[in-house]
């Protein structure tokens, strides 16, 4: 028991220690910043230090005590002792330590070192994929243009011909050279793009695995004949392969760095915020982490609620839209009551008041 009574003791003067600390930084932050004390309110957080120091804070001081402090943190709202603490301190405070550091640091600005790198970090992955996919996407849409212009150059090129007299070549006629001419310009731009393709796959390693390597030609057929089958055939799935990556990269992968870009830039900015009015604490990177979770679902789930050619998001992109809704996850989640309201029958009052209160609140 006395063990128990002891350990009481030692955790009660812990507290005690902790927060006259606490109201002597809230005190010389509110005498900095023009903010006014009472003079019975800093006399007493004053005395209260001299009180603990000889084990005397107990009673009735130390009922006025926590009263002086209740009104210094009234005062000086929003600025918490809390977020003076991390503003000052150099501890551990779970978000990493920048490459950047020089010595012990704030967690404050720790804290906002670090989300800016994770927000560079995926920002430079984002901008390599987006990139990746535009590269597909034009060497595609190029190469199937190209290809509807050669086969028209060719037609034409086979009714010149049969409309010549036998015997007579396309080359002695001026349309004739001007077609033969197209139609081999044309090849060697779609043979560009068809390189440019081939490697656009194996950065990903989107191929059949059996044809990367190349196969030996059969008995009696000449080596370059089997090279040329084998690279059309490689094109062939290529071209097959590559819609599928691009619409995958599209809806899927995209709108998930879109939403993660979108909530680090909320996180950054409430950070900044937090830090300037002091109000930061080690439990706000909880809700950060959390708060970048959600963003980044919501990037990918908000393109399930509304369709890309709708009258309501007309000028909005689905990768913009991502964005925004990372940013603000207020916005799927209305969407997500709106959803549940339309197959909802006999909501009462208290209910869409609710609702409506979660529209406007509702994200961590």
């Amino acid at each position: 028991m006395a063990e128990q009574t002891e350990g009481s003791k030692t955790t009660i003067d812990a507290i005690l220690a902790a927060d006259v600390e606490g109201a002597l930084l809230l005190l010389s932050y509110a005498s900095q910043s023009d903010i006014a004390v009472e003079p019975d309110t800093a006399k007493m957080v004053t005395r209260a230090k001299g009180l603990f120091a000889d084990g005397k804070l107990d009673g009735d001081d130390l009922a006025s005590f926590y009263l002086a402090m209740q009104k210094l943190a009234i005062g000086a709202a929003p600025v918490t002792i809390a977020g003076l603490r991390a503003a000052m301190s150099s501890g551990t405070s779970g978000v990493g330590t920048s490459m950047f550091s020089r010595g012990a640091q704030p967690e404050s600005r720790r804290a906002i070192q670090w989300y800016w790198l994770w927000t560079v970090f995926w920002l430079l992955i984002m901008v390599a994929i987006q990139i990746y996919w535009v590269v597909g996407s034009t060497a595609l849409t190029s190469m199937k243009q190209l290809n509807e212009e050669r086969n028209k150059a060719r037609y034409e090129l086979v009714v010149l011909r049969e409309k010549l007299p036998k015997g007579t070549s396309v080359e002695n006629s001026a349309d004739g050279r001007r077609l033969t001419e197209t139609v081999e310009n044309l090849r060697n731009r779609v043979d560009a793009y068809s390189k440019i393709l081939l490697t656009w796959n194996n950065v990903l390693r989107f191929g059949l695995p059996e044809l990367n390597a190349k196969p030996s030609a059969p008995p009696g057929e000449p080596s370059d004949i089997a090279d040329k089958e084998t690279a059309s055939t490689r094109l062939d799935v290529v071209l097959a392969r590559t819609p599928f990556v691009l619409a995958a990269l599209q809806a899927y992968l995209l709108p998930l760095l879109y939403g993660l870009l979108g909530a680090c830039t909320y996180v950054l900015r409430l950070l900044s915020r937090d830090i300037r009015s002091f109000s930061y604490t080690p439990e706000s990177h909880i809700r950060y982490k959390i708060r970048m979770v959600l963003g980044t679902l919501s990037g990918l789930a908000i393109t399930w609620f509304f369709e890309p050619g709708s009258e309501t998001l007309k000028s909005l992109s689905p990768l913009a839209l991502a964005f925004v809704a990372g940013y603000s996850v207020e916005i799927l989640f209305a969407a997500m009551d709106r959803f549940v309201a339309a197959f909802s029958t006999g909501k009462s009052s208290d209910e869409t008041a609710v609702l409506e209160k979660s529209q406007k609140g509702g994200g961590a």
